[in-house]
């Protein structure tokens, strides 16, 4: 049988990705530490702490902080100072590579989470850093 739980990990708990996720083609941003990415670039919460009780944000513990918009970046980079550090990568997306959720915060409301379906085994490999200048034509 091959449903759409299948394609994600096993430690994802039920419902997840959540009945609002959906499919997504275009452009991913998300924030990294380094000038290029690496594996740790895309290393969830729940990766990082797979102990720990996420209670209610189980299953958003498991998806990736991203934007959909260069202006999701600045919006994300106003709201919090450390972002500013760091480099912005950008991935083009297509169906297949997961599903999208609108996730927004308090220090965004492009803020979204994306589950990535157990096929991709290493996402760095689909995001580039982009220039500065990139993020300045919004």
């Amino acid at each position: 049988m091959n449903s759409l739980l299948d394609q994600y990990p096993d430690h994802y708990p039920e419902q997840c990705p959540p009945n609002m996720a959906h499919y997504h083609t275009g452009d991913l941003y998300r924030f990294i530490n380094r000038s290029n990415p690496v594996p740790k670039d895309f290393e969830s919460y729940y990766d990082t702490n797979p102990t720990k009780d996420w209670g209610d944000k189980a299953c958003q513990a498991r998806g990736l902080s991203v934007v959909k918009c260069r202006l999701g970046v600045l919006e994300m980079r106003n709201a919090i100072p450390a972002l500013r550090k760091k480099k912005v990568s950008k991935a083009s997306i297509s169906d297949n590579f997961g599903m999208l959720g609108d996730t927004p915060s308090s220090s965004s409301k492009r803020h979204c989470t994306w589950w990535m379906p157990k096929s991709i085994l290493e996402p760095e490999k689909l995001f580039v850093v982009i220039k500065e200048s990139e993020l300045s034509n919004v």
